[in-house]
């Protein structure tokens, strides 16, 4: 037993500062301490997940919540106008991103500065497939639904982004459901085929969702651009 903990510290890297990665590590040795796998399952796993962190060119920081066990997304902006433009622009900038209003506002109020809106975008990442006895790689797409909370005090906006899902196929008859991003991560609790379209999609996920707080962020604060003319 001893041996095979050795072994696990060489397979698997010892992450300093991203604590995903961690967790991913410990989820491997509690499947092998359980029981879950046995040795040579085990190993081969640790194997695959050294490859995967080669090839991906290390683990992307995901934005984890250890006390919720929740990915979560959460962003401060600082921002120029008053109260009343940067509601108004808050609305303007959704309407441009996700269409109508009316079809993805769910809350809206000035005079507590909250707005609550449901927005989507299209996620593109990498991932393996089998044919046969070949792997290879190509590019997923999936639609990515997402709900918004702003609340807006002073001159400070705070953006939490919560209840992220995907759009998934299930079977040959053109049916959809939706997979909440809990259930992506962590990504060892899948087979190993799946490995790298499930945390390249969780880390273009993120960073969609990080582009998008900025450019509210800038779209609120070039309010006075838009009348320069």
């Amino acid at each position: 037993m001893r041996f095979l903990k050795l072994l696990f510290l060489i397979l698997l890297p010892i992450p300093a500062l991203a604590q995903t990665l961690d967790l991913e590590s410990m989820n491997l040795q509690r499947k092998f301490m359980s029981g879950e796998w046995d040795q040579e399952k085990y190993l081969r796993k640790a194997s695959d997940f050294r490859a995967l962190l080669k090839d991906m060119g290390g683990y992307p920081e995901l934005d984890y919540n250890l006390e919720t066990s929740q990915i979560e997304y959460k962003y401060i902006l600082e921002v120029s106008p008053d109260k009343d433009v940067i509601f108004r622009r808050i609305n303007e900038w959704a309407a441009m991103k996700f269409g109508s209003l009316d079809a993805v506002m769910h809350y809206s109020d000035l005079l507590s500065g909250k707005i609550i809106l449901k927005g989507n975008f299209d996620v593109n990442f990498r991932a393996d497939f089998k044919f046969f006895w070949t792997k290879y790689e190509s590019i997923k797409r999936k639609t990515c639904y997402q709900t918004y909370v702003f609340t807006i005090v002073d001159q400070r906006v705070k953006v939490e982004i919560n209840r992220v899902r995907y759009e998934i196929s299930r079977g040959y008859e053109n049916m959809t459901s939706e997979i909440s991003i809990n259930e992506v991560y962590p990504i060892t609790n899948s087979p190993s085929i799946s490995w790298k379209s499930n945390l390249d999609m969780l880390y273009q996920t993120k960073n969609h969702l990080s582009r998008f707080a900025g450019s509210v962020q800038s779209y609120i604060n070039n309010f006075e651009e838009d009348y320069e003319f």
